[in-house]
């Protein structure tokens, strides 16, 4: 994962999920699944509104043009299964 999402994860200030790639699974494992923001955002505890600036994020940096196209680059870099 680039080191430029880290101040992303810190900004979101996720006590129980302090390992940036630990985030980026969670949130894209959700995606690979068929989830909604709304379904990975209960099962994080997070706002829908930070996972959705989370997933922003990650397709910025890792050049992905849709979310679909995100889980594959999540893929890439073994993030998620």
């Amino acid at each position: 994962m680039p080191a430029d999402l880290a101040w992303l994860f810190e900004y979101l200030s996720l006590e129980e999920l302090t390992d940036h790639d630990q985030i980026a699974r969670a949130i894209g494992q959700g995606l690979a699944d068929g989830l909604t923001i709304t379904e990975i955002a209960g099962r994080m505890g997070m706002s829908e509104k930070a996972v959705g600036i989370a997933i922003a994020e990650l397709m910025t940096w890792l050049g992905a043009a849709d979310q679909e196209h995100l889980v594959i680059e999540l893929r890439r870099y073994d993030l998620i299964q």
